[in-house]
């Protein structure tokens, strides 16, 4: 293995083939952040989100507030449950 993989041409276009917001998604997605994220930034986020829009993908945005990456999760929970109990109808 080489001591940077992401250097690596075979790597690069894989990864380059897996950009979100590249594709609209097919199903309805729920996108949520925390302000404070220190892994992923806020804007880059927000990209996202207009890139679906931009292609009317059907997205939706849920604000978490300050939190870190970890608790941000934590902190959306209530947001996606009440999100997916929307759309999820019993058979």
């Amino acid at each position: 293995m080489r001591a940077d993989p992401w250097d690596d041409p075979c790597w690069a276009a894989v990864l380059d083939r897996e950009r979100l917001g590249t594709a609209a998604p097919r199903i309805p997605v729920l996108l949520y952040h925390a302000d404070a994220d220190q892994l992923f930034p806020p804007a880059a986020a927000l990209e996202l989100l207009r890139a679906y829009r931009r292609q009317q993908a059907d997205v939706s945005w849920a604000d978490v507030g300050t939190s870190n990456h970890v608790t941000g999760a934590h902190r959306a929970a209530p947001k996606v449950i009440t999100w997916l109990d929307s759309r999820l109808t019993p058979c």
